[in-house]
């Protein structure tokens, strides 16, 4: 998922897709090395295991809440003496530039090609307004239709033909 193989050097705690949408996209993506756990939650909880392999390819941990009262801000606090903080925080600056060059390059995709659906001539486009034209006129003919003196004069004929006709088929099933 990552793109890269696995070291815990570089990686702490790594968020990717942070902004992606839950129903579409299944939402970001989080990545956690033991000793960033051990760090970090270990200041909330007593780490009691952990299964990398976990379920589903999900790695689990089994924690004993301590009896502290911890801020978020006091969560995320990097580890004093822990070298491989900066180098995590690096790496996790440099996935995310990554990541937001990729999103500009989606964004610009995005905008050359709405830009060429948009241009006059386009057959797409072309389709669709002559397609409106088309529904306009048939739909200009048809008020023209039911709306005349002779449509009106005659709906109890129309009615009587559809009174009669059900009588001859029959009821429907």
């Amino acid at each position: 998922i990552l793109g890269e193989p696995w070291d815990d050097e570089r990686i702490g705690m790594n968020v990717i897709n942070a902004g992606l949408d839950w129903d579409r996209g299944g939402g970001p993506v989080v990545f956690h090395s033991e000793w960033w756990l051990r760090a970090h939650w270990g200041r909330a909880f007593e780490i009691v295991s952990i299964d990398e392999d976990g379920l589903e390819n999900q790695g689990l941990v089994l924690m004993r809440r301590r009896d502290v009262a911890l801020t978020p801000e006091e969560l995320d606090r990097p580890e004093p003496d822990e070298p491989r903080e900066l180098s995590a925080a690096i790496h996790q600056g440099r996935q995310l530039y990554a990541e937001a060059a990729e999103q500009r390059r989606i964004a610009r995709d995005m905008t050359r090609r709405v830009g060429e659906l948009a241009r006059p001539g386009n057959s797409t486009v072309g389709e669709l307004q002559d397609v409106r034209k088309q529904l306009a006129a048939l739909e200009r003919e048809h008020a023209g239709v039911t709306q005349s003196r002779s449509w009106r004069m005659t709906a109890p004929l129309r009615r009587a033909s559809t009174t009669l006709r059900g009588r001859v088929r029959g009821p429907e099933t």
